[in-house]
């Protein structure tokens, strides 16, 4: 997100602490928490400070693989969980996380992909600022 954490730990390889909760008070320092609550204002979001802390903290090791199973993100999403840390295990089992969110999502891109571009009848053309899958460029995935 570009902005200082803390002490300048921005805990992207830390996988396994819970000390890697960006909402968690005194984690993100105030200046971030007041330009995070005016640009929410500024925009008319009913997300809070600690929703956004929450969906930044998802985006770390900790948070895809552990410390953000079951989070409530605001406006009624909740991340999914791992399987306890890994999304596969040792018996090939697949994360919750995996089976119902990502790779459903993942699907969706890639038969969107081939469906809109394996017709013979009309050449693929990419819209500019799009992804291969179709969605705006920066759009979660």
């Amino acid at each position: 997100m570009g902005f200082s954490i803390g002490c300048f730990n921005e805990f992207e390889s830390v996988s396994q602490q819970s000390a890697v909760l960006y909402s968690t008070p005194g984690v993100a320092v105030a200046s971030v928490r007041n330009s995070i609550k005016q640009k929410l204002t500024s925009i008319g979001s009913t997300l809070t400070v600690n929703n956004v802390l929450d969906r930044a903290t998802t985006q770390t090791c900790a948070g895809c693989h552990q410390v953000s199973n079951g989070a409530a993100l605001g406006g009624g999403l909740t991340w999914p969980s791992s399987a306890t840390f890994v999304h596969v295990d040792e018996q090939s089992n697949l994360s919750p996380a995996l089976t119902t969110t990502f790779l459903p999502k993942r699907k969706s891109v890639l038969e969107a992909f081939i469906n809109d571009r394996c017709d013979a009848s009309t050449p693929a053309v990419l819209a500019e600022g799009t992804t291969v899958g179709g969605s705006p460029e920066g759009t979660a995935n």
